[in-house]
């Protein structure tokens, strides 16, 4: 019962973390969101894709449930890399 009268963390965390809205001011002359254009705004979201990882099975090799965890895993770990690296 005592759970449900605190604060929710969620609550907590945006309070201590993220300043309040009276502390930012942004303008028309210091935006730089307000300054690109649609196609500027679209190139820079495509780019910020992350790439096209291939799991890299190898035909020859027989099939079987480590061999696929071992690709997934693989997969995994280089998907990692490039969302640590973004």
């Amino acid at each position: 019962e005592g759970r449900n009268e605190a604060v929710p963390s969620g609550d907590m965390r945006a309070t201590n973390f993220w300043p309040s809205p009276i502390m930012i001011k942004h303008t028309k002359k210091n935006s730089p969101v307000l300054s690109l254009t649609a196609d500027q705004m679209i190139s820079a979201l495509l780019e910020a894709e992350p790439p096209i990882i291939y799991s890299e099975y190898d035909p020859t090799r027989p099939f079987s449930e480590a061999s696929m965890m071992g690709l997934l895993t693989g997969l995994a770990d280089r998907e990692l890399v490039h969302m640590i690296n973004w």
